[in-house]
This record gives C-alpha cells, sequence and structure tokens, in this order.
C-alpha cells in the first residue's frame, strides 16, 4: 500500500473542557488490474472498546461507495470484516475515515478480490 493523503485536524479543548473530533483519512494509490469484476474487499483490524471506522471504496475513478464497520464486535482483539463490492472496472481506490474523539484504530491489513475478465484480454 502507498500513502497518498493523510489528513489531520489539530485536536482543540475550549475553555469549559470539550473536544472536537479529529478527522483522520488515508487513501490508497489506484490499483489498476487491467478490466474484471471487482468481488469484495477483507479487512482486518484491531478490536476497540467503542467506535466506528468508515471503509470506502471507488471503482474507475467513480463516486465512494461506503461502509461503517463496527469496531467493537467480534472475537478475541482482531475482527475480520468481509465487504461485497461485485462492480466491474479497470482501476480501484481505498479511502479509510475515522472522525471520533480519542478513538484509536488500526488496521492489519486489506485485502481485495478480484476476477479478471478474460474476454477483455487482448489476443
Amino acid at each position: 500500500w502507498d500513502f497518498l493523503n493523510l489528513t489531520e485536524d489539530q485536536y482543540t479543548t475550549t475553555a469549559a473542557g470539550a473536544s472536537s473530533a479529529i478527522e483522520a483519512e488515508w487513501r490508497s494509490k489506484e490499483f489498476n488490474i487491467g478490466y474484471g469484476a471487482f468481488r469484495h474487499i477483507v479487512i482486518f483490524l484491531k478490536k476497540q472498546s467503542t467506535g466506528n471506522l468508515t471503509l470506502a471504496w471507488s471503482i474507475d475513478q467513480g463516486s465512494y461507495t461506503s461502509n461503517t464497520i463496527d469496531m467493537t464486535t467480534g472475537r478475541g482483539t482482531l475482527i475480520r470484516k468481509v465487504l461485497d463490492i461485485n462492480q466491474k472496472g479497470s482501476t480501484i481506490q481505498l479511502k479509510i475515515n475515522q472522525t471520533t474523539v480519542d478513538q484509536t484504530f488500526e488496521v492489519y491489513g486489506i485485502q481485495i478480490f478480484y476476477e479478471p475478465d478474460p474476454e477483455s484480454r487482448l489476443v
């Protein structure tokens, strides 16, 4: 994975002691498979006591499709979440976003499953 963009807002505290969310976003490079069907994404992350994580993908530079992942569910300390894509295209780009105050997250890995389209291959 290549890191293309990681942005964070400053963590601020008002005089009343309230805090604002730190928005963390990570975007992958655009992966090119030629042409085929993107079937699903599997994400592995550390289980947390609270919070959600948003994983989104864009096929062929189109609009992002977002899925919210509950980081509190699962057995043990590892969460394995499978998200169906079922879209055809040539490229995919991923985006991970988290906006909860004082909430950490750890992503251990992401797998993208696809099937090449043999009809589109040049002979």
